[in-house]
């Protein structure tokens, strides 16, 4: 059976890291998980971290990256550490974003890389592009990382399958069950709605996070006539999603202006 964890966030904006007693059995005793400025993994007499957003002070097996959001990555802090393992179009977002290049090791869905006798294979998250949920294989005990993920499929991104690991380490912003959200389906139905009976007479304004929101905004509505805002466009453009004019003063009526909630992703 797999035994499920919990990393989220309280109201004060801490981290903190929730492990049920089911996941402390005689079996698993050596492994320790807790967050320290990234959620760190133990296993005997390995040790690895995840999302790491300060300067590692301690020797990791191994560094990875689930996604692109500043809230799971902090460049500047990762000069010079090594081995780090993301995406490559999580190492565009962070070239093109924050002029930053970090010497890393490239993970796709379906990889599986051994790194100091741990097997990282790399899963599709379905939160953003390029982000990533990982399995580590320490042959005697699996540990899935979900990072932020979402199981339904979006218009660029196919929604997140089940890890095959004996513990889950499980992103839970929206794990309250009071948050139920419409389908996409019901989502992008309304959405094109709004659009119709209202850029008859005038323009509308959507706004959304520049690194998430911003591409799926763009791949649903590049039918139309669309003005972006240019830090997302200039995201857009590094991943391949070339739709759209860069927003530079008020477009005619019957325009979508797409822009974003905060200057960076």
């Amino acid at each position: 059976s797999t035994h499920y964890s919990h990393v989220k966030r309280d109201l004060h904006k801490r981290d903190c890291f929730y492990m049920p007693k089911l996941a402390l059995k005689t079996e698993v005793q050596e492994f320790r998980a807790y967050y320290d400025n990234g959620i760190v993994i133990e296993y005997k007499s390995k040790k690895i971290i995840i999302d790491s957003l300060k300067r590692p002070t301690k020797p990791y097996d191994a560094i990875l990256i689930t996604h692109g959001h500043k809230d799971h990555v902090n460049p500047k802090a990762l000069h010079g550490a090594y081995p780090i393992i993301m995406s490559e179009e999580t190492a565009t977002i962070i070239r093109i974003r924050d002029n930053e290049r970090l010497r890393y090791i490239k993970a796709n869905p379906g990889t599986k890389l051994t790194i100091n006798d741990i097997t990282i294979e790399a899963f599709n998250a379905g939160h953003i592009i390029g982000s990533l949920s990982y399995v580590l294989d320490f042959k005697d005990l699996r540990i899935g990382i979900t990072g932020d993920f979402n199981v339904e499929s979006s218009i660029i991104l196919n929604g997140n399958k089940s890890l095959p690991a004996d513990i889950i380490i499980m992103e839970a912003t929206y794990g309250d069950p009071d948050y139920v959200f419409p389908s996409r389906k019901t989502i992008y139905n309304e959405l094109k709605t709004i659009i119709e009976n209202n850029t008859k007479s005038g323009n509308v304004l959507l706004m959304g996070q520049p690194l998430g929101r911003g591409q799926e905004l763009t791949a649903l509505l590049k039918d139309y006539p669309i003005y972006i805002e240019p830090n997302i466009k200039i995201l857009n453009n590094a991943l391949g999603l070339k739709y759209g004019k860069v927003l530079s003063d008020l477009p005619e009526t019957g325009s979508i202006i797409i822009t974003g909630t905060q200057k960076t992703p």
